[in-house]
C-alpha cells in the first residue's frame, strides 16, 4: 500500500492512525476482486455505515479519555 507508506511519514510527526475498511461484496473473494480504482470495481455500500460507526466510536473513545484543559 503506497498510501500507508506515505502516511507513515506523517505519523512520525503527529499522533494518528491508518486503517483499511473492506467494501468487497459478500461472497466475493477480496483477492480476486477488482482493485479500487478499476472501472470494474463494485462496492458494498454498507461499508459507508460501518466506517461511520467506526470513526464515531474512535472519536467517542478519544473524547472520553481526553484531559480537560486548564
Amino acid at each position: 500500500m503506497a498510501a500507508s507508506e506515505d502516511f507513515a511519514f506523517v505519523l512520525d510527526q503527529v499522533p494518528g492512525a491508518y486503517l483499511g475498511l473492506s467494501a468487497v461484496l459478500p461472497g466475493v473473494d477480496p483477492e480476486s476482486a477488482a482493485p479500487n480504482h478499476s472501472a470494474q470495481a463494485v462496492f458494498d455500500d454498507r461499508a459507508v455505515v460501518t466506517g461511520a460507526v467506526l470513526l464515531a466510536e474512535l472519536a467517542a473513545v478519544r473524547c472520553s479519555s481526553a484531559r480537560p484543559t486548564p
